[in-house]
């Protein structure tokens, strides 16, 4: 991205994804398809995972990890 802050001064910034799926180190099941998904960690909650999925028949699912005691692979929820 091209930013311009508010002194005038320009620079560019490249943003690397931390998602597994788009770093291309998970592969989503091949009878869900991942809309999409958030991730976040804090000190009471722990790490935290949401994801928006359809089937096949375009059903829709919402799974949410709550207190995970660490980050999951995307291998990793869908093996559980």
């Amino acid at each position: 991205a091209h930013i311009t802050g508010a002194d005038g001064t320009k620079r560019d910034v490249k943003w690397e994804p931390t998602n597994y799926y788009a770093k291309g180190e998970a592969t989503p099941p091949d009878n869900v398809t991942i809309i999409g998904g958030k991730t976040g960690t804090t000190k009471g909650a722990g790490n935290c995972l949401i994801l928006l999925t359809k089937d096949r028949s375009g059903n829709p699912y919402i799974s949410i990890i709550m207190g995970a005691g660490s980050s999951l692979s995307g291998y990793d929820i869908y093996a559980q």
